[in-house]
């Protein structure tokens, strides 16, 4: 478990300073879960997000939950897991994490212009440096968006950036129709499609599992 911050979102007018965030989780219900503080705390952000030109920031709150518990939670959802997104779920590797607080930054715009791999979508954001996520953010990140929140935020679909498991040549893809898919390549510039790439602005244990 992190127990201290890396903060890389530099402006908290767009992005929601890390005091907001952890003065917002202190005075929220032990008794909620992990998602709802998320989702509750997020809202406090426009539409559940923030956007910053061509970025949009997001929360998102981890709550231990297994790559193949998060296949059934997301298909009673009404997501559509596809069997090589399940299948990547199911890895050893996947190894969740608990009562960790992140921002996420979607990219999108000017930043995918002209480039083809996600490491070239990363240095070109000059702001701040933006991290790999961890494969648990794109499940995180489809249960806390429709098809209808991708529409609202000018998006054909996001990819997160995270690094391949073990054994898997590919990255986790939130699309329309509620789709949770795999692609194996780097999909950023796709003709007439508005994808974002979603990074980690910054990560911090949440104070409750501090305080614990």
């Amino acid at each position: 478990m992190l127990q201290h911050q890396h903060d890389f979102s530099g402006n908290a007018d767009h992005s929601a300073s890390l005091g907001d965030v952890l003065h917002g989780t202190a005075q929220l219900p032990r008794s909620l879960s992990s998602r709802e503080r998320a989702r509750h705390i997020g809202n406090r952000m426009s539409r559940g997000w923030r956007e910053d030109g061509d970025v949009i920031y997001m929360l998102t709150w981890s709550d231990g939950t297994s790559g193949q518990t998060w296949t059934r939670h997301l298909v009673q959802g009404g997501h559509l897991v596809t069997p090589d997104a399940a299948q990547m779920l199911r890895s050893k590797s996947f190894h969740p994490t608990n009562e960790l607080v992140r921002m996420v930054a979607i990219l999108k715009g000017k930043y995918l212009v002209g480039r083809h791999k996600i490491p070239e979508v990363q240095r070109a954001f000059h702001a701040h440096p933006l991290a790999a996520p961890h494969p648990e953010v794109a499940c995180l990140l489809r249960s806390q968006l429709t098809s209808q929140h991708l529409q609202a935020m000018g998006l054909s679909h996001i990819v997160v950036a995270h690094e391949p498991l073990p054994g898997h040549s590919h990255r986790l893809v939130l699309g329309q129709e509620n789709l949770f898919v795999c692609n194996t390549h780097d999909p950023v510039d796709l003709g007439q499609q508005r994808p974002g790439i979603a990074f980690v602005a910054w990560e911090h244990a949440s104070p409750l599992s501090l305080a614990a």
